[in-house]
């Protein structure tokens, strides 16, 4: 899985992740290395947005009591509370930033009802950061909040779509929705994000089978190479079901790019049925 950060008040976070999270992080279930972006955005002094105060939500727990339901508030963790509290507070020094980032990753379970709040903030800050936080916090924590988190598919922010489609693609529910997300991704204008979205994609395959014309066509248009040998990987993992994108994958390993050629004929030998590299190779045999 790839994650990626909106704003410029992400360097106190880029800052805070290894190299192989710059941008993006790989995690279990992608079968393309991680890679990194280096074109992170800079700020000599990040700020980060006032977090809104709206009251704490609970997590509501039946008991039953002399048979009636009753209702028991149990609030959200303090600490996971103050910890996001002070990401999310303008003028906060870079070391008590990284320390409340740290602790609310440690903070694990504990921490992910709280992220999953953040993504109702009306500041496109704080939900950019709750989004990256918690796919931070791995699939095994954020998937028990997956149908509460698949609203942000539609948010505002295409860092916090991208973020969110990246984490639920790894979930058995949400899945599908994940791709459609990360699929209309592709149409951004940030090179970036359509990388993202590209590699992702990755991670479930054969979800994106049935979208396989989006995906020639988006073959056909991309002009950034990183994005075009992501998607024809992608294609390639579909193995024979994407078959019917052999005659583009047959034109790009054409084409003077290396790169581009290299990955096009290794998927060209993924997708091919044999019928088809027969017919490819001695063209003049009746179809």
């Amino acid at each position: 899985m790839r994650l990626t950060y909106g704003t410029d008040s992400w360097a106190k976070l880029l800052k805070s992740a290894s190299a192989s999270t710059l941008l993006l992080v790989a995690m279990t279930g992608c079968s393309s290395d991680p890679v990194a972006v280096s074109e992170a955005p800079s700020a000599s002094e990040p700020v980060a947005a006032e977090a809104t105060a709206e009251p704490v939500k609970t997590v509501v727990q039946e008991t039953t009591v002399a048979s009636a339901t009753v209702e028991v508030a149990e609030p959200l963790d303090p600490a996971a509370l103050a910890a996001f509290e002070k990401l999310t507070t303008p003028n906060v020094s870079s070391e008590e930033w990284d320390a409340a980032h740290q602790q609310l990753i440690e903070l694990a379970e504990r921490s992910a009802p709280v992220l999953v709040r953040g993504l109702n903030s009306d500041e496109p800050m704080v939900r950019e950061i709750a989004s990256s936080s918690l796919v931070l916090l791995g699939p095994e924590t954020f998937a028990p909040h997956a149908s509460e988190m698949v609203g942000a598919l539609n948010d505002p922010s295409e860092f916090v779509r991208a973020n969110i489609a990246s984490a639920l693609i790894l979930t058995d529910e949400q899945a599908d929705q994940a791709v459609i997300a990360l699929i209309q991704l592709l149409d951004s204008s940030d090179t970036s994000l359509r990388h993202i979205a590209a590699l992702n994609l990755r991670t479930r395959p054969q979800g994106v089978v049935a979208h396989l014309p989006a995906i020639s066509a988006h073959l056909q248009s991309e002009q950034d190479a990183n994005v075009v040998v992501a998607l024809i990987e992608l294609v390639g993992d579909m193995g024979t079901d994407a078959g019917a994108v052999a005659p583009e994958l047959r034109r790009l390993a054409a084409t003077s790019h290396p790169e581009i050629s290299q990955s096009a004929n290794t998927a060209l030998a993924q997708v091919e049925s044999p019928i088809q590299q027969t017919q490819a190779e001695f063209p003049s045999l009746p179809q």
